[in-house]
C-alpha cells in the first residue's frame, strides 16, 4: 500500500513539473511572438521592454488557470476578472482610461463595457494598456520614494494594483509575482529576445492598433 502511494506521489509530481515546464515555454513564446508590438510601444511610452515582459511573464505564469478561459463571459455579466494578454482587471482598464490619455495612442476611451471587452480581446491594445499600467506604477513609485523600483517591486505592484486609491506603501513590497519576475529577469531570456529585436526590427514602423482581433492569449 505504501509503495503504491509512493508511486502515485512520484507520478503526480512528474506531471506537475512537466506542466510547469510547458507553461513556462508557452508564456515565453507568446511574449516573444508579440515582441515587435511590445518593442514599439515600450519605446514610445519610455518603458523598458524587458521589465514589461518579465512582469507579464510573472502574471501569466502564475495567475492563469482553467477558469480564466471564461473571463470574457464573466466580464460581460458584470464581474471583474483579469482579461487578455496582460491579465488586467476590467476595473483597472477603466481606471487607466480615466488616468491616461489613451487617445494620444489612437485609442478611443470605451463608451460601454461591451466596447471595452472587444478592445481587450485585441492583443495589441491589451499590451498597450499593460505598458501604460507599468509606466504608471513606476511613476507612482518614483513619486513616493524618489528612485526607480526594482523589477520585483514593479511586478508585485502590478499584481496587487495601484488603482482606485491603492497606495505604494512599501518600497520593498514583494509577492509571488515579484519573485517570479526577478527570477526570469536574472535568466536574461527577454534581454536576449529584445537585443535581437533592436538589431533586426525597425522600431519606427508602427504596428496597427486596429489589426484583426485575435483570440486572447492561451
Amino acid at each position: 500500500m505504501l509503495k503504491r502511494k509512493t508511486i502515485l506521489i512520484i507520478l503526480v509530481s512528474f506531471i506537475m513539473i512537466n506542466c510547469n515546464n510547458n507553461r513556462y515555454e508557452t508564456v515565453v513564446n507568446k511574449i516573444s511572438k508579440n515582441r515587435k508590438i511590445i518593442s514599439y510601444f515600450c519605446k514610445k511610452l519610455e518603458v523598458d521592454p524587458v521589465i514589461f515582459s518579465c512582469t507579464i511573464f510573472a502574471e501569466l505564469n502564475n495567475n492563469y488557470n482553467f477558469y480564466d478561459r471564461f473571463d470574457y463571459f464573466r466580464a460581460e455579466i458584470g464581474s471583474d476578472p483579469s482579461i487578455g494578454f496582460c491579465q488586467l482587471k476590467v476595473s483597472t482598464i477603466k481606471w487607466i482610461e480615466n488616468n491616461y490619455r489613451v487617445d494620444k495612442l489612437g485609442i478611443n476611451k470605451s463608451k460601454s463595457i461591451e466596447e471595452l471587452i472587444k478592445k481587450m480581446k485585441n492583443d495589441t491594445i491589451n499590451i498597450i494598456y499593460g505598458i501604460i499600467y507599468v509606466k504608471l506604477i513606476i511613476k507612482k513609485y518614483k513619486d513616493t520614494y524618489g528612485r526607480s523600483p526594482k523589477i520585483s517591486a514593479i511586478a508585485s505592484y502590478y499584481s496587487l494594483g495601484i488603482d482606485y486609491g491603492k497606495e505604494i506603501y512599501s518600497k520593498n513590497y514583494l509577492n509571488k509575482m515579484g519573485i517570479t519576475a526577478d527570477s526570469i529577469y536574472a535568466k536574461n531570456i527577454f534581454q536576449n529576445i529584445f537585443v535581437y529585436q533592436n538589431i533586426h526590427y525597425n522600431n519606427n514602423k508602427k504596428p496597427s492598433v486596429t489589426e484583426k482581433i485575435r483570440d486572447p492569449i492561451l
